[in-house]
């Protein structure tokens, strides 16, 4: 219980070069395994994919996904044979370039923004 997990956290990072700053996304993937030991075959497969950047596995079965989205896409690491095996699904994702977009808009530096509806500008 203890073992697998920490090994799956091992290496977690994969080797990408060039500048992907503000360009990456990540998922948080649910994946019916049986148990922590499988942890590490779960990560290795999701490793493989060209454009992951890294894998990070929380225990029970949650997997956080760094990845480049000009390379590789939600589909593409949710087709992955593995997953065939074990079910996956998206419990959570962000992305940069939204978040970017967002902190650069008009409504959320409050600057010229006349609603009042009551509606606050925070992100949620």
């Amino acid at each position: 219980m203890l073992i697998f997990p920490i090994v799956a956290n091992l290496n977690s990072g994969s080797l990408i070069t060039g500048s992907f700053a503000g360009a990456e996304s990540s998922i948080t993937l649910q994946v019916n395994i049986p148990c922590p030991g499988h942890a590490p075959l779960i990560t290795e497969e999701l490793k493989k994919i060209d454009g992951v950047i890294s894998v990070k596995f929380r225990f029970p079965n949650l997997f956080d996904v760094s990845y480049i989205p000009t390379r590789t896409s939600k589909q593409q690491i949710l087709s992955l044979d593995v997953f065939n095996t074990y079910k996956a699904a998206i419990t959570d994702e962000t992305s940069n370039e939204v978040t970017n977009q967002q902190k650069n808009s008009p409504e959320s530096k409050g600057s010229g923004s006349s609603c009042s509806c009551g509606n606050s500008n925070k992100l949620k």
